[in-house]
């Protein structure tokens, strides 16, 4: 919540730094290295099993979703 009411408050455009330590980024890279990150990244999501990759995508979602809050009242 301190950092979301920062954010909000500062009402400034985040710095790649700032969206990396507050979780929102999970790399920071050059601008010239950039594509190749994607393509590595891509090419490492690629390489595993379509149907695992789908699988993980569907349970990551609903995970979100989930009203966790619920569970502890």
């Amino acid at each position: 919540m301190g950092r979301a009411k920062y954010m909000i408050f500062k009402g400034e455009t985040l710095t790649a730094m700032e969206a990396y330590q507050f979780g929102l980024a999970e790399k920071v890279c050059s601008r010239e290295s950039l594509m190749d990150e994607v393509h590595r990244l891509a090419m490492k999501i690629a390489s595993n099993g379509p149907f695992a990759v789908k699988a993980c995508k569907g349970v990551s979602t609903k995970a979100w979703n989930f009203p966790w809050r619920r569970l502890s009242e």
